[in-house]
């Protein structure tokens, strides 16, 4: 039966996505902080989702190790659910992301506006593992 729980979350989640995503688009024009709000909103509302459609609750230690001022934190990305829970937990956060989520319809166009910082992660294939600002060495 998981799977028919897994199926109405995905219908619910793209449909709340879609929805929440066209009525929040005036956020693209509002100032970045404003746009956080609302991502946050909708991460918090996705997350009570998973909860009352498939059962997933979470459990998050360690928050008091995290420094008040600037810090880096990298986690090891397991799923999208990580994508979810960083700002709401972390408030704020700058993050990295690859090229390819900026041209996601909706989470693309807000994960822009809030200022996330985009890799293309192809771009570096034919590097060769030399340093390119000092030619000749590795």
């Amino acid at each position: 039966m998981s799977w028919a729980r897994s199926l109405a979350f995905n219908f619910v989640f793209f449909s709340w996505t879609a929805i929440i995503g066209t009525l929040g688009l005036p956020f693209l024009l509002a100032p970045r902080a404003a746009t956080m709000r609302f991502g946050r909103f909708w991460a918090k509302s996705v997350l009570v989702l998973l909860k009352l459609i498939v059962g997933l609750s979470h459990e998050i230690r360690g928050l008091d190790r995290i420094p008040r001022s600037g810090c880096i934190i990298a986690m090891k990305h397991q799923s999208a659910w990580d994508t979810l829970v960083l700002p709401v937990v972390l408030g704020d956060p700058a993050i990295v992301l690859k090229r390819e989520l900026l041209l996601l319809p909706f989470y693309g166009w807000y994960a822009a506006h809030a200022g996330s910082i985009a890799i293309d992660r192809k771009a570096d294939r034919h590097f060769s593992g030399r340093n390119p600002r000092r030619p000749g060495r590795a």
